[in-house]
């Protein structure tokens, strides 16, 4: 039964994680839900152009019929499932927007956090709310892309975000990885344009 507590562990610390911004204000969370996301689409495990809202759906809709987390011995097993899952458009309309992203954002976070095991990934989405700036679509996706190989980066990030990483070494080349980040998602953004975004996520 290891994989059962290990399942209901990944998906109790993803609820966790998404705590900071799952009664955000729809304007704050579909952005924030989406950029989680295209993380995970970025990853290749998902396909990059999914909802959030749509693989919510999908995911609240499955477990009314039966299909849940636990009884699969991988989340991503999981996920494939509720992927193919046929939507009833009667179903969907009662289901509010705000409770579809909040369940997509869960589906996600839980699902990198099973691919990426050894980094910090839930406390990097945990801070979502707090640093919005980072948190984008475009630029989540860059760091997905880089994270399929190399996942190290995930702890550079989350080390510079949070303010945990003191070293001088390590903050100078996490800041170098997002202002990178920031170049890449905004390819009109001069060097010291993305590297001031950077910094002022430090604020």
């Amino acid at each position: 039964m290891g994989f059962f507590s290990g399942i209901i562990s990944l998906v109790s610390s993803a609820v966790s994680a998404i705590s900071g911004f799952a009664k955000a204000a729809i304007s704050i969370l579909r952005p924030i839900a989406q950029a989680i996301t295209t993380f995970v689409g970025a990853l290749g495990l998902i396909d990059p152009k999914t909802k959030a809202d749509e693989l919510g759906d999908k995911a609240i809709q499955a477990e009314e019929a039966g299909i849940k987390p636990e009884k699969f011995d991988t989340y991503e097993k999981y996920v494939k499932e509720i992927n193919n899952f046929k939507l009833d458009p009667a179903k969907s309309q009662k289901i509010s927007i705000a409770n579809k992203l909040r369940k997509g954002s869960e589906v996600a976070t839980a699902l990198a956090m099973e691919k990426l095991p050894n980094t910090p990934i839930a406390e990097l989405i945990s801070l979502a709310a707090k640093k919005q700036a980072f948190f984008t679509s475009a630029t989540m996706g860059v760091l997905g892309s880089m994270a399929k190989n190399t996942p190290e980066i995930i702890g550079s990030v989350y080390g510079y975000l949070s303010g945990t990483e003191t070293k001088q070494e390590n903050l100078e080349g996490a800041l170098t990885d997002i202002t990178g980040i920031f170049r890449e998602a905004d390819p009109k953004l001069s060097e010291s344009e993305a590297m001031q975004k950077a910094l002022e996520l430090r604020d």
